[in-house]
């Protein structure tokens, strides 16, 4: 049975009375997820090398302006411009740590330009999964999948999958009810006097049993090398407190790194499962563990 979003009072309403905390996580990977454009703090380079070709007939080109970030694919031959498409990308997709993607919305359709900006290298280049030789261009769809796990809370169309209304999405980033549920009830219990009766009913991730502790961060987290959703299901039901199994079903390998030394982006859960440490732990050795959700330590720790 797909769940109603009712319950969600925005991250602003935590801000209340959770302020060091909310000020702290501002500089999270997590609470930079997806930025609305232009932005003022933009992390790219939109004065030198803006442009780049992997082959002699195409270039791909960012230009901002004080409206608008327009991404261009540019067609040439031997005589020069054939055409010059000019597209105007809506979002920033990524907090810019490896870097960002960028989305197209059409009216609630959602796409993935071809450009996209990396960090480390200080440079624009083609997308991720966007081959030199020929790709979707323009046309790639942004999945209900993808959404879940960059936005805070998004608006999908409830009768067209893969489809947002407008705005599509009613919090940009990764916000708190993400890891802590809605928290309606959670305001209500301590504005009403009613700090008495009862628990404090929202989720604290690390007072779950590991297997639903962990759910939390494997929400997002957890790609393995497929994944289903469970008959009744919507990308967007899961909430904190629930195991990932109730949502969808992961299909796991281990990660290769022998032959190549790397893994991919996001495999940092099945590295941790696999480790001694976590196999000898029952259980007790999580992602929280080690990593403090609510900050991100500065380089000299």
């Amino acid at each position: 049975m797909a769940r109603s979003s009712a319950g969600f009072v925005g991250s602003g309403v935590c801000r209340d009375c959770h302020a060091s905390i909310a000020e702290s996580y501002q500089r999270h990977p997590m609470a930079n997820s997806m930025v609305r454009l232009p932005d003022e703090g933009s992390i790219e380079d939109y004065a030198t090398a803006t442009s780049f070709s992997h082959t002699p007939h195409r270039e791909y080109r960012v230009e901002r302006t004080t409206e608008a970030v327009l991404h261009h694919e540019i067609g040439r031959d031997a005589a020069g411009v054939i055409y010059d498409q000019a597209v105007p990308v809506k979002y920033a997709m990524g907090s810019g740590k490896r870097g960002r993607s960028y989305i197209i919305d059409r009216e609630g359709l959602l796409f993935m330009s071809p450009i996209s900006w990396y960090t480390q290298g200080q440079r624009w280049d083609l997308s991720p999964m966007y081959a030199t030789a020929g790709h979707l261009r323009f046309e790639r769809r942004v999945a209900t999948r993808c959404v879940v796990c960059h936005v805070g809370r998004a608006v999908p169309a409830p009768s067209d999958k893969d489809r947002f209304l407008e705005p599509p999405f009613v919090e940009l980033s990764i916000g708190c009810e993400r890891c802590h549920g809605p928290g309606e009830q959670h305001v209500s219990w301590h504005r009403d006097g009613r700090g008495a009766a009862g628990p404090d009913p929202i989720i604290n991730p690390s007072r779950l049993d590991p297997a639903r502790r962990d759910s939390v961060c494997n929400q997002c987290h957890l790609q393995g090398t497929d994944e289903v959703l469970r008959s009744g299901r919507t990308d967007f039901d899961f909430r904190p407190g629930m195991h990932l199994a109730e949502v969808w079903t992961v299909f796991l390998g281990l990660p290769d790194t022998q032959a190549t030394k790397s893994t991919v982006a996001v495999s940092q859960v099945e590295q941790m499962q696999s480790s001694q440490c976590a196999q000898a732990s029952g259980g007790r050795l999580g992602c929280i563990s080690c990593h403090d959700p609510h900050s991100i330590p500065v380089e000299s720790e």
